[in-house]
């Protein structure tokens, strides 16, 4: 049975076709909507197999129907890539923290995730069932090469700041690329969790001892002071940039989900272009963000720096 997603439960659509005598269920998406769910409801009464397609995949069956066709499976396995692939999740959660600090602080994998689930089985899931396990085996991974560093630590919590500055720091930034400028950090935090890119770095970046700088409520000019520190035995020069500028959300002007766009009238300078910074030692960078007459009060007023190793 081929069955179009309308108002009616999944498990109701599959026990309807199922007592009609149908050997299978075929659920296509709604209408210009070419998403695919990895789950449609599991029911005990269901007792034939079923599968979801995106919606022009539906059409076209639809409409080959009066063509006499047939539809057989050949009990192979069949992989296809994840529609969501480098993109943040719809059901993702949005900052920030009510005393405007951000949050999240950082991405993990979690939409439609092939992974482990209880009894010694595998399982696709969505959500933080998925990307609070990938982030804690970052984590987990990285704490031990923390600990082979040698560093010292005056108590365990500094430590776990530490792990988390360096997971923050190296993390990648999410493109939105439908309208070309990153994922809100509000959505995004520090951007998606890398292992490798966490292992090999040797400077960690902090701003008031956090990962992450959050200013609260600005005024037109707000000045603000990066450290650097090398914890390594190389000099490391970086180039300093805020490649996307100074972003805001969009006016909300329809249902669909807030984006990102380039904030008029801000501006953000730093007082070097480049820095090196030696093995042990410190580095501060002073930034300025000014904002003109044209950036309304209570705008969101954020973006990404970023701290380009030019000799790695």
């Amino acid at each position: 049975a081929l069955i179009k997603r309308g108002e009616i439960e999944f498990k109701d659509k599959k026990i309807n076709a199922q007592e009609r005598g149908a050997l299978g269920v075929i659920i296509y998406n709604l209408d210009n909507d070419d998403t695919i769910l990895d789950a449609t409801a599991f029911d005990e009464n269901v007792l034939i197999p079923s599968i979801f397609i995106k919606n022009s995949d539906g059409v076209k069956l639809k409409n080959l129907i009066s063509e006499g066709l047939k539809v057989y499976f050949k009990d192979e396995l069949f992989e296809r890539k994840n529609d969501g692939s480098g993109k943040m999740s719809e059901f993702s959660s949005w900052g920030p923290a009510p005393n405007l600090d951000l949050k999240p602080d950082i991405t993990g994998i979690g939409g439609t995730i092939w992974s482990t689930v209880n009894d010694n089985s595998y399982k696709s899931m969505s959500g933080t069932s998925m990307a609070t396990p990938y982030v804690s085996g970052v984590s987990a991974l990285l704490l031990q090469h923390i600990n082979s560093l040698n560093l010292n630590f005056t108590d365990p919590s500094e430590k776990v700041s530490f792990n988390k500055t360096l997971l923050m720091n190296t993390a990648e930034i999410q493109m939105d690329e439908e309208h070309g400028v990153p994922y809100s950090p509000r959505k995004q935090g520090a951007g998606l969790a890398n292992a490798e890119n966490a292992l090999k770095n040797k400077v960690i970046l902090r701003y008031e001892g956090q990962a992450s700088a959050a200013l609260g409520v600005i005024d037109r000019i707000t000045n603000f002071s990066l450290e650097l520190k090398n914890y390594g035995d190389k000099p490391i020069r970086y180039k300093v940039e805020a490649s996307s500028g100074v972003l805001t959300e969009v006016d909300k002007v329809s249902d669909e989900e807030p984006y990102e766009i380039k904030l008029d009238g801000a501006d953000i300078k730093f007082d070097k272009d480049s820095i090196t910074v030696e093995p042990g030692q410190t580095v501060t960078v002073n930034t300025t963000i000014t904002l003109d007459d044209r950036v309304a009060e209570g705008r969101f007023v954020e973006g990404f720096i970023e701290f380009v190793p030019e000799d790695l």
